[in-house]
């Protein structure tokens, strides 16, 4: 699979001296390996239905056009059993219910109040490969009544994706894909040059991911043509994300083997500053997922770069516009990204194409970048 190059969109939130960092950190999925999202989430949702049946459920026709570049900016409504956009502000724009829009009316009805920042109430799309979760919940919520469901609710989302996660990791999905890696994951641009060249300037290079050994060594060999394991200083799988980055746990030392890799399963964030006797703020991480990547990688203190392939996605010409805006406001989406990243790529080798030791200065507003279309030249760096 060929995925095209985006538009270059390297926007700078904070200021970010390159030459300061030390280390640099990635995830695997859709940052250093890119996926054909719309085919994985098939054979993940077709994989899932028969679970879901067995634990009592029956989906419906999936809404399978709501695809990954809308998704991110969609959440699930756990209260009322809607698929919901919200605005920067918090405000509800759209809502529908399985298939029924609801009218604006009723939105301000069922909506005042409401806190977007409650999970317990409302659950974001923060990954392309959330989006079977919300086409499940999309054709399984109505049934949930009142906000007086809240205990249903909760174990319908759980059961959803408790459901997708034995897909990815008990079910055939991975064995699936790995037999044709080809068809369906492809690296990020020439991302073994970009890689080689950042590591030649005496950066320390590490991979955090939450695939499990087996599937992360097949997509690594896959996408640097085995390469990975003379760039990378340090490879973490299973790693247990967002949970990697607060798990106190003591871990025995790693010792260096021969210019190779240190490859280990789970492993924590304490365990990779050790390693490099480095301070937190000399570490920089890129991910694409907002609760497993970018926030508790910040809440960490390590410095962070958010890869959203949205930003160079034009929208998608249907009620629900585009993940990172609607009607030209930012979204929910777009504030969780403004808040939490350091800086935003709309792939992870627009990043590596700049020098290692750059100086990024904020550049013009985050909200007004995205309202031109998403589809922005040029870089705010210097």
């Amino acid at each position: 699979m060929t995925i095209p190059a985006p538009d270059d969109f390297v926007h700078s939130l904070h200021a970010l001296d390159l030459g300061a960092i030390d280390a640099v950190g990635f995830d695997l999925d859709h940052t250093l390996a890119l996926y054909d999202d719309q085919a994985v989430n098939l054979l993940a949702a077709e994989e899932t239905v028969s679970t879901l049946r067995i634990r009592g459920y029956a989906p419906s026709t999936l809404p399978v056009e709501i695809q990954a570049t809308v998704a991110r900016g969609l959440s699930m409504d756990l209260r009322h059993g809607n698929v919901i956009k919200l605005g920067a502000d918090g405000r509800v724009r759209l809502a529908r219910r399985g298939t029924s829009w609801l009218p604006e009316e009723e939105i301000r009805n069922d909506y005042r109040g409401h806190d977007p920042a409650d999970e317990a109430s409302t659950w974001h799309v923060h990954s392309p490969f959330d989006a079977p979760t919300l086409w499940f919940f999309s054709t399984l919520g109505p049934s949930i009544r009142t906000a007086a469901d809240s205990a249903y609710a909760a174990r319908l989302l759980r059961d959803i994706r408790g459901s997708l996660d034995e897909s990815h990791t008990r079910g055939e999905l991975k064995k699936h894909i790995a037999r044709d890696l080809g068809r369906f994951v492809s690296p990020a641009g020439a991302l073994v040059d970009h890689l080689e060249r950042w590591k030649d300037t005496g950066k320390h290079l590490f991979v955090v991911t939450n695939s499990d050994r087996d599937f992360a060594t097949r997509v690594l060999d896959h996408v640097t043509g085995g390469a990975w394991r003379s760039i990378f200083d340090v490879v973490v799988m299973d790693a247990g994300k967002p949970r990697f980055f607060s798990d106190g746990a003591a871990h025995p030392p790693l010792v260096a083997r021969d210019g190779h890799a240190c490859v280990l399963d789970y492993g924590n964030a304490a365990m990779v500053e050790a390693h490099f006797d480095l301070r937190p703020e000399r570490i920089l991480y890129a991910g694409d997922n907002a609760r497993a990547d970018v926030i508790p990688a910040r809440h960490r203190g390590w410095r962070t770069a958010h890869v959203v392939a949205e930003l160079s996605a034009p929208a998608a010409g249907t009620p629900w516009d585009h993940a990172l805006i609607h009607g030209g406001d930012p979204t929910w989406f777009a504030k969780t990204v403004r808040d939490h990243a350091d800086v935003v790529c709309a792939r992870i080798d627009a990043l590596l194409d700049l020098a290692p030791d750059a100086r990024l200065v904020p550049g013009p507003a985050f909200y007004d970048r995205i309202a031109r279309c998403a589809r922005p030249s040029g870089r705010d760096v210097t």
